[in-house]
């Protein structure tokens, strides 16, 4: 499982910083990564939490 979502961030990133250079602005991959990051922190508390 971890491996997969961490492939899934870097797609993500990749993604992002493609993106982020055509319109120039570079720093929209770390931005991205880092709110999916957090999302995925917080869902998987919100699921420990309701065992």
């Amino acid at each position: 499982m971890e491996i997969l979502l961490t492939i899934v961030f870097f797609f993500i990133g990749f993604v992002a910083t493609i993106f982020g250079e055509s319109v120039h602005f570079p720093e929209i991959g770390i931005i991205a990564e880092m709110a999916v990051i957090g999302g995925v922190i917080l869902w998987r508390m919100r699921k420990n939490n309701k065992k």
